[in-house]
């Protein structure tokens, strides 16, 4: 999977984090942070692209693809958060269907060996039965092809009522 969809569901989620019109800064803020945490765990490309094995448990789509990661990074994040005295429950729930969002996504793409989604407890990949996101290729190289690009625009094309939810907050900034 290219990016598009993972910093769809971030951006979504950054906005429905506000129960009331925050000031453009607290929003693209907030856009900033649930965005990373979408796209936190393909960190682990950079092991990948320094030796570590896609099939280890610290490979690509392994253990930073997991529930449990994602959780680890929802209470931290949510902690942090408690110094500007947000509301625990609601950061904790949105910061984790963020990051948890990531392997889920990847697990509707039409490639790679599957998602570690239960790390530590079962490291079997998995996949969902219906595949319809096509992979992206990993690699500068190949992945601004024209290939490359036409899974950027069909995921972009998917993603598109997502961006418009989270971008085009018409009257929604207080002043």
């Amino acid at each position: 999977m290219a990016t598009v969809a993972h910093v769809a569901v971030g951006a979504a989620l950054g906005r429905l984090f506000f129960r009331h019109p925050p000031s453009l800064a607290d929003f693209l803020l907030a856009q900033g942070v649930f965005i990373g945490l979408a796209l936190a765990p393909d960190l682990d490309l950079f092991g990948y692209f320094h030796g570590v094995p896609y099939l280890s448990e610290f490979g690509h789509r392994g253990a930073s693809h997991s529930l449990a990661a994602a959780l680890l990074l929802a209470l931290v994040v949510t902690l942090i958060g408690r110094i500007w005295e947000l509301p625990f429950w609601r950061t904790l729930a949105l910061t984790f269907m963020a990051a948890a969002s990531h392997g889920l996504l990847d697990m509707l793409t039409s490639g790679g060996q599957g998602i570690a989604l239960f790390w530590p407890v079962d490291s079997h990949r998995y996949f969902f039965p219906w595949r319809p996101i096509p992979v992206a290729p990993v690699g500068g190289r190949l992945f601004y092809s024209w290939h490359g690009w036409g899974i950027v625009a069909e995921e972009f094309a998917w993603c598109l009522p997502l961006f418009v939810y989270a971008w085009f907050p018409r009257g929604w900034f207080r002043r």
